[in-house]
């Protein structure tokens, strides 16, 4: 494996370690739980910090993408939940960011 895909397998490892380790993320993780019951693997693919909430896009069960934003004040509002097929993910995204869905995929094949 290339440096590069080392890399982004030990991130996006410490990315889904966070989800289940790190309160802040808490809505997030149980956002998946509550609209993916189902769910046996997943991995965070990005993480977009904006002024009144965060954004994450998550690869789930090697089928779908799911961006979940969650409002930064307000910590009773449910999180927001949009679902990207993987084929619609993939068209708009960098030479890394593409190498980042790859390992993902890798991943979830384990």
């Amino acid at each position: 494996m290339k440096d590069r895909e080392v890399e982004f397998q030990k991130s996006l490892i410490q990315s889904q370690n966070a989800l289940f380790e790190d309160v802040e993320k808490k809505r997030v993780l149980e956002a998946l739980v509550s609209n993916f019951p189902d769910f046996s693997t997943f991995y965070p693919l990005d993480w977009i910090p904006e002024q009144g909430e965060d954004i994450y896009i998550i690869l789930i069960n090697k089928l779908l993408v799911v961006k979940v934003e969650v409002d930064k004040f307000d910590k009773d509002k449910e999180a927001h939940l949009e679902i990207i097929s993987i084929k619609e993910y993939r068209k708009n995204l960098s030479k890394i960011g593409r190498l980042k869905l790859a390992v993902a995929l890798d991943l979830a094949n384990l």
